[in-house]
């Protein structure tokens, strides 16, 4: 098997067939537009996706993005964002990431929902 959106979604449909339920299960995911696609084919037969993405990997993915090196200041403001605690330190974590690497990067990080990456909300 591959993670192709068409796999993801026959297994998904699959399990959900047999009766096997995974609504429940967290997938931990390195990231991919297969993934997110999946969950949105998924969403349309009644079925959730619960994903959280790596934080490596969204730096990864910011990095390929929006052309940036690798920057420690950078990966630990990323990993801050990730482990706040509250809501509160979560998003003065991502205003400092907007402040440092830009607007592209904060808007990009804005779009994934917090339930997907932070701690804060997921408690």
């Amino acid at each position: 098997p591959r993670e192709s959106t068409e796999d993801l979604t026959w297994f998904y449909l699959n399990c959900s067939i047999a009766k096997i339920r995974l609504e429940n299960l967290t997938l931990f995911a390195k990231g991919g537009r297969e993934i997110s696609q999946a969950r949105k084919n998924l969403v349309k037969f009644g079925i959730e996706m619960d994903v959280k993405w790596g934080t490596n990997q969204i730096i990864k993915r910011c990095f390929e993005i929006f052309k940036k090196g690798a920057d420690n200041v950078l990966e630990n403001l990323f990993h801050g964002a990730q482990s706040a605690l509250n809501l509160g330190q979560f998003k003065k974590e991502l205003e400092e990431i907007r402040r440092y690497a830009g607007e592209p990067v904060g808007k990009f990080l804005s779009g994934i929902h917090p339930c997907d990456w932070a701690v804060c909300a997921n408690f």
